[in-house]
Order: C-alpha cells, then sequence, then structure tokens
C-alpha cells in the first residue's frame, strides 16, 4: 500500500472508531505522521507544524461559552432513495440549498449522453419528516447550465445562481431560480470582464457576496483575479461593485460566508501575493470594507470551502493528498491546529453542525462512504458508514439542527442501469 493509500486508510479507520478514537487531531494527524514512516508532526503542507496558539487581528483568540456541537451516535434512518428523472439523462453533480422547515433544493444541471448539457434544474424535497421523502418531479430553472449555487436561499421559493450571459461571451449575472414553477430571474449584472464565476454566498436575508474571475495577465500568461460586489434585495434592490482584488494567480479557487455584521473570503493561491508557494488568503469584510488578511499555507493546489459556524467557521482545503478542516475566528484568524478529514477534495465534502462539521469521505478501501460529526473542539464524536453497490461519483451533505440530521444525497456513473445511476440518490442519517 503506497504512502497516500495507507494514511487514508489509516484516517478513515480513526474516524469510524468515535467515539473511541475521539480526538481527530491527535489520532487523524499522527495517523498520517505514521503513514510518512517520520516521527515530525506535520501541517497539509508538509513542513513542521507550528502548535503555538494563534490570535486573531485584536490579539485574542475567539473563544465561545457555548459547549461544542455533541452528536454520540449517527444512525442512518433512510435507506437510499432515487429521485425520479426524465427517461435518457443524467445529473453529473448536484448542490443542496437548504430552504428551512425540514426541506431542501437539490440543484443540478441535466445531460443526455453523447449530446451534453440540457438545462438547470432543481427538486424540492420534504426529508425531515417521513422517509422515503416527499419529492415533487423537478422544475426546470434554464436551458443553460454551468452555474455556481448559493449556500443560501434567496427567499423561500428561491435560489441564487451565479453564471455567464445569456449571451456567450465575457461577463456574469446574478439570477434567482424560481422553484415553484420553473424559470430564471436575473437581478444583477456583476462582471462585463468575467471568463467564469468564482464564489457566490448569501447570508440568508437576501444578500449576496459574489465573485467572478477575470482575466489580467498580459499577451498569452493566464493570469486570473476575481472581480467582487455585492448584490441586495431589500427595500432598494441593487448592486454594490465590482471590485477588482489584487493578488492574481495562474491557478486559485475561492470560497465565501456569511457572518454576524460581515463575511469572510478565502482564497486559494498557486502563488503571488507575497509568497512564492500554494497558500490561501483568508480576508474579512466588514459591510465592503476589507480588514487585514490571514495567511495559511496550503497543498499544491488547494480548492477552498468555507462554512459558517457558531463562534467563526470552518475552512476545509486539501493538503499534501488529504482534505483539513481549519477552524477560524471571525476575524478570519486561524484557531487550534487543523483537523484531518480524509482524502483530497472533492472526496471530502461538509456541511455546519452549529459550531462544528458534519462531513462526507470515501472510504479508501472500499465503494462505501463515511459520514461523521466533529464538535467545535475538533473531536470526532460520532460517524458512520453509507454502504453502496458501486462507488459514488460524487457526494454532498446538508444538516439541519433542529432536527439533528444530516442528508446526504450522491450519484453513480450515469451508465449503470441495475442502479438507475443516471438518478440523484438520497440517505438520511441522525445524530442521538
Amino acid at each position: 500500500m503506497n504512502v497516500q493509500r495507507r494514511a487514508l486508510a489509516l484516517v478513515t479507520a480513526a474516524i469510524l472508531l468515535a467515539p473511541s478514537c475521539l480526538d481527530a487531531r491527535q489520532g487523524a494527524v499522527h495517523a498520517v505522521a505514521d503513514a510518512r514512516d517520520d516521527d515530525t508532526v506535520t501541517n497539509d503542507s508538509g513542513a513542521p507544524r507550528d502548535t503555538a496558539p494563534r490570535a486573531d487581528a485584536a490579539g485574542t483568540v475567539d473563544t465561545t461559552t457555548a459547549p461544542p456541537f455533541a452528536c454520540e451516535r449517527l444512525t442512518r434512518t433512510g435507506d437510499l432513495v432515487a429521485l425520479p428523472r426524465e427517461a435518457g439523462t443524467f445529473v453529473p453533480s448536484a448542490d443542496v440549498v437548504p430552504l428551512g422547515d425540514g426541506r431542501a433544493a437539490v440543484v443540478g444541471p441535466v445531460y443526455v449522453p453523447g449530446v451534453g448539457p440540457q438545462r438547470t434544474v432543481a427538486y424540492v424535497v420534504a426529508w425531515t419528516g417521513a422517509w422515503p421523502p416527499e419529492t415533487l418531479d423537478p422544475v426546470t430553472l434554464t436551458e443553460r447550465t454551468g452555474f455556481l449555487v448559493a449556500d443560501t436561499p434567496g427567499g423561500p421559493t428561491t435560489v441564487g445562481l451565479l453564471g455567464g450571459p445569456a449571451v456567450h461571451g465575457l461577463g456574469a449575472e446574478l439570477h434567482f431560480g424560481q422553484l415553484q414553477g420553473g424559470g430564471l430571474l436575473t437581478v444583477a449584472s456583476t462582471s462585463d470582464r468575467a471568463v467564469r464565476p468564482a464564489f457566490i454566498a448569501g447570508d440568508g436575508d437576501g444578500t449576496f457576496f459574489v465573485g467572478s474571475d477575470v482575466r489580467v495577465g498580459d499577451g498569452f500568461e493566464e493570469v486570473y483575479a476575481p472581480e467582487v460586489g455585492w448584490y441586495s434585495a431589500g427595500t432598494t434592490p441593487g448592486f454594490r461593485g465590482p471590485w477588482e482584488l489584487d493578488c492574481p494567480s495562474h491557478r486559485s479557487s475561492a470560497s465565501a460566508v456569511a457572518l454576524s455584521g460581515g463575511w469572510l473570503l478565502a482564497r486559494g493561491l498557486f502563488a503571488g501575493c507575497g509568497d512564492a508557494s500554494s497558500h490561501i488568503v483568508v480576508t474579512r469584510y466588514d459591510g465592503v470594507t476589507a480588514q487585514a488578511g490571514t495567511d495559511l499555507p496550503s497543498g499544491p493546489y488547494s480548492p477552498v470551502h468555507l462554512e459558517a459556524a457558531v463562534g467563526g467557521a470552518w475552512l476545509v482545503h486539501t493538503g499534501t493528498n488529504i482534505t483539513v478542516a481549519q477552524r477560524l475566528s471571525p476575524s478570519g484568524a486561524a484557531v487550534d491546529d487543523p483537523v484531518v478529514l480524509g482524502a483530497a477534495t472533492p472526496f471530502v465534502e461538509a456541511d455546519a453542525a452549529e459550531d462544528g462539521l458534519a462531513f462526507v469521505t470515501k472510504d479508501p478501501d472500499s465503494d462505501d462512504l463515511v459520514v461523521a460529526v466533529m464538535g467545535g473542539d475538533g473531536v470526532i464524536t460520532a460517524s458512520a458508514r453509507l454502504e453502496l453497490p458501486e462507488r459514488a461519483q460524487w457526494h454532498r451533505v446538508s444538516f439541519d439542527v433542529e432536527s439533528r440530521q444530516a442528508l446526504v444525497a450522491l450519484g453513480y456513473q450515469p451508465f449503470a442501469p441495475e442502479l438507475d445511476g443516471a438518478s440523484i440518490h438520497l440517505a438520511r442519517f441522525s445524530c442521538e
């Protein structure tokens, strides 16, 4: 077994042993260090890990008096079910957007084999009560694809989508997808230079923070920087921006999340911004005003994902063949050491669970998925295995704090008739 596979097997074993192997920092991180046959405890970049406490911009480490989220046992309470689909089509991936009241929107592109993308659809699923869940047939939001989906809805019956203009060319537009009856309402042009959308985040009250990559290199050099702005659907709807950010990079990823009174933006940079190596820059925005950023080490190319949590946020990103979760204060400063979750993104998906995380990772030695819950202190308290007849090609997780349940969405290879592989599948787990 090679070093990477051995490391991932040890991490997965540590997660599945919860709660008898509760401390993910001591269990999973040391498992990876052991797999490298190196007594030196390392961080995700491979450099010696800094174990000193880290402070925020004000010089203090953010803490919360609330106890960490507790989930002593994770039990599957809903067997795999397939969502309805049109014959001869498949959905290669999807996003899950919580709508409140035990409902979620599952949004994804529809493809026809050998033809390509056809449209973007949405399912509304009432999943926290009876199982199989009450699910309506999908509605068509638009005959286009290639959108980023916001993590919060635009309203009770809408989802936020960021994509290119209707006429092919440069630019980006913010849309509200209509979950009742279908259709797409374009609410703002967010960039006229964008080559692709970079991130979209909502605050749950109708304000969206969006960014799109624009090409800033000269000649044949492909260097990109995000243009960012904010759309508010309040009493005076409108868009503020765009503003081009500094630190362009050959390759980058970005994620944003709303916190009380502001936003966090994380950018995974291939190089640049005063550092010749790959790193992550986390910036706090108070309204539209950027504060001093925080630099974190990362792997050679690190997709980043932010999740808001009680007392701050979690930054999920890749290291050297692994995915880690880094606790952040409200200012964006790193708190404590990163926690190893599993294999490299996109094999780990996570969602906030109060001050902790619910996450799903692939078992490297089988076709199964591992679903786990971690408290805000980085301790994995419960886990469960989701046995699958075939390895999933993608998966997502959404945690409902009120019912203390996790919804897992996944898809197989599109051509697996015996598995109805072209359909989106759902499973449910409950915290006890």
